[in-house]
């Protein structure tokens, strides 16, 4: 899928849940593939932060999260941030 095509069903996902949607993905091709580590978090948490701010304000967000493994604390941590 192009990145025309994901950014049309984020849009989508967007409007059908009335939401903000934050997409993350790693890499899974060989024979580099990436997992969610700790150096995920800040940047995430700078993009929540930044949402919460824009007008009009974001009252729902969605997290959309693609990984083929790595630190299992991250996305709870991501989740949790305020």
């Amino acid at each position: 899928m192009g990145r025309k095509e994901r950014l049309e069903l984020v849009k989508r996902i967007q409007e059908s849940r009335g939401s903000k949607v934050l997409v993350y993905f790693t890499g899974d091709r060989r024979p580099l593939p990436s997992q969610i580590a700790e150096d995920a978090v800040l940047p995430l948490y700078k993009h929540l932060l930044a949402l919460k701010f824009v007008e009009p304000k974001t009252e729902r967000i969605d997290l959309f999260l693609y990984t083929r493994g790595g630190d299992v604390s991250v996305p709870w941590r991501i989740v949790l941030a305020q």
